[in-house]
């Protein structure tokens, strides 16, 4: 097989020198277009490094105050306790917590398509620890074309008995 790798993006042009046994030389030239696909997470029309989803204290301290959230934080502790102690039922009430979401955009800023071929949050697909991000399955993005990424999270109050390493 013969391999044309182009050293930049864009197009280009070789020359490829075959030799055989009848003309001794045979020159050919070649053309192909050196690519890649790019994603860049744009919010407000500005690019962005991270994705970041803040959540103030005075946001939750309406819902916090609120008693029917003191009965929810107390089936929390006891759903966390159960479930350390080998419970597979929940009895959560997820419906009453608040949810944040905050919406990027994806560009391909590439010239060659990109596929996204799924999403982790902390290993886990998908959503982890309140997390979620969404779409969650396969995407392809043209070049310039654009998306809409979205990041919710939902207060999960048991992962506070947990340990989290951002990095991996």
């Amino acid at each position: 097989p013969v391999l044309f790798s182009p050293a930049r993006l864009g197009p280009c042009q070789a020359l490829l020198f075959v030799r055989n046994n009848l003309t001794a030389l045979e020159v050919l030239e070649v053309y192909g277009e050196g690519g890649q696909g790019r994603l860049l997470f744009m919010t407000n029309g500005s690019a962005i490094d991270k994705l970041r989803l803040r959540v103030q204290r005075k946001q939750l301290k309406a819902w916090l105050d609120s008693p029917r959230t003191q009965l929810t934080l107390w089936k929390a502790f006891l759903d966390l306790w159960q479930w350390l102690m080998g419970a597979t039922q929940r009895i959560m009430d997820v419906d009453n917590r608040p949810k944040f979401v905050k919406v990027y955009s994806v560009v391909n800023t590439g010239n060659m398509p990109v596929e996204v071929l799924h999403t982790r949050l902390f290993g886990f697909t998908c959503a982890a620890f309140g997390l979620r991000i969404s779409p969650c399955g396969r995407f392809l993005l043209k070049p310039r074309e654009r998306a809409e990424l979205s990041l919710s999270y939902v207060p999960d109050f048991r992962a506070s008995a947990l340990s989290l390493s951002l990095i991996t």
